[in-house]
């Protein structure tokens, strides 16, 4: 049995997803009624919706939620996206 060569392209997508940090939406205490979107810090678990979270936005920090991530979510390249500064515990 002769097993076909893997095609190189697969292997980069494979390697970009391994690459990729987590991704979460973030509900922010903000009038925009939009969701903003996170990298989940190396090392750290990706929290579940609900959780209690601090934020990097602009040159200040905010408390936001981590919300369920839509479908219809445009998708932003992993480069731009910042991380999430802190998790609150919820009583």
């Amino acid at each position: 049995m002769t097993r076909r060569p893997a095609r190189p392209e697969a292997a980069r997508e494979t390697a970009s997803l391994l690459s990729e940090p987590a991704r979460v939406a973030v509900l922010l205490p903000l009038p925009l009624g939009e969701l903003y979107e996170y990298a989940v810090p190396e090392g750290m678990e990706p929290p579940a919706p609900g959780t209690i979270c601090s934020v990097p936005l602009g040159k200040r920090f905010l408390p936001g939620v981590v919300w369920d991530r839509p479908e219809g979510l445009p998708e932003i390249a992993a480069s731009r996206l910042k991380p999430l500064a802190a998790l609150y515990p919820v009583p």
